[in-house]
């Protein structure tokens, strides 16, 4: 599975530049020059990574960012950044995003932040699925449990997966 990366640069060669050095990494570039451009990316994708240049972009990248956390709130963020841009970079940290890279940058320190991020992800997505699976499996136990007990239609809500809501009402 490749992983999406959104990519909102106002520079052309820049965002191409960075463009490639994402691709060889193996991921799926989604890219954007305007915050309107960002912000209709990020519904129609699901973003595992988004670079934001605050440089050009400004509060445009924050609001883009904000809009992210809100509708995709696993997606890692870094933004790009230099010394002119410090206090944008913090508000951006307090509102989610993971990290910063200063433009400009070493291509290589760059492709070893995004493979990081993109692993940080991964991490929490498959945390994400073991926990649903637990769930599952917790709520397949109970469901068996009442069964056994004789409150079949409380062992049958379970199973559909409306548990909690119908056990909180039935047992009582």
């Amino acid at each position: 599975m490749s992983s999406t990366v959104l990519l909102v640069v106002e520079d052309s060669s820049f965002l191409e530049n960075l463009s490639e050095s994402l691709k060889c990494l193996k991921a799926s570039v989604v890219t954007a020059a305007s915050k309107h451009e960002a912000l209709e990316a990020c519904s129609t994708h699901e973003v595992d990574l988004a670079l934001l240049d605050i440089r050009q972009q400004g509060n445009d990248a924050i609001q883009v960012l904000s809009s992210l956390k809100k509708n995709q709130p696993e997606t890692e963020v870094i933004l790009l950044s230099d010394v002119k841009h410090i206090g944008l970079a913090m508000k951006g940290m307090q509102q989610g995003a993971s990290g910063d890279i200063a433009v400009p940058f070493d291509i290589d320190l760059f492709k070893k932040i995004i493979k990081s991020a993109l692993r940080r992800r991964k991490a929490h997505l498959k945390a994400s699925r073991q926990l649903t699976l637990l769930n599952f499996f917790e709520d397949t136990m109970m469901a068996a449990t009442f069964a056994e007990a004789g409150e079949f239609e409380t062992a049958q809500n379970l199973s559909k997966g409306d548990g909690q809501k119908k056990i909180s009402t039935d047992v009582l």
